[in-house]
């Protein structure tokens, strides 16, 4: 399985996808692929799926808690002035899943919500950014979903 092919596809919501690349690992055994979608409409809001596939499943759960730890507390200026992020609940998705959001918006006055998931050997960062700081729970369990039904 590549990250590339658990990528979900917004075009029929109306989102335009703005970037996709393969990141950088960090280690043998593992494989990863992002992707940037915006709303076409609205370009303050953003959705982000960025999927790591892991060879052993071990390498997957202890990516994932070092993952959703660093999410929890971001270097300083990381993600537009925001100093703190809060837990928040998670679309019920995967094996172990953590979800923040910040205390308050970035410095444009957007809100983002940081979705961390393990499924099996596959640790899914996404993340949504929206202006309207609505909850966003419908698209980012859509966004959880997607990738989810790939790796089964």
């Amino acid at each position: 399985m590549k990250p590339a092919d658990l990528m979900p596809d917004l075009s029929g919501s109306g989102y335009q996808k703005v970037d996709a690349f393969a990141g950088p690992v960090a280690q043998a055994g593992q494989q990863n692929y992002r992707t940037v979608w915006a709303k076409t409409a609205n370009t303050n809001l953003i959705a982000l799926v960025d999927a790591t596939v892991f060879a052993k499943p071990e390498d997957a759960r202890t990516n994932y808690t070092t993952v959703s730890a660093a999410w929890k507390n971001p270097p300083p200026g990381l993600v537009g002035g925001v100093t703190g992020f809060v837990d928040t609940p998670s679309p019920a998705v995967g094996d172990e899943r953590k979800s923040y959001t910040p205390s308050g918006a970035d410095s444009k006055g957007n809100k983002i919500w940081t979705d961390v998931y393990r499924i099996g050997n596959v640790v899914v960062v996404v993340q949504v950014i929206d202006a309207a700081q609505g909850e966003q729970m419908a698209l980012r369990e859509q966004l959880a979903k997607d990738v989810a039904a790939k790796v089964r």
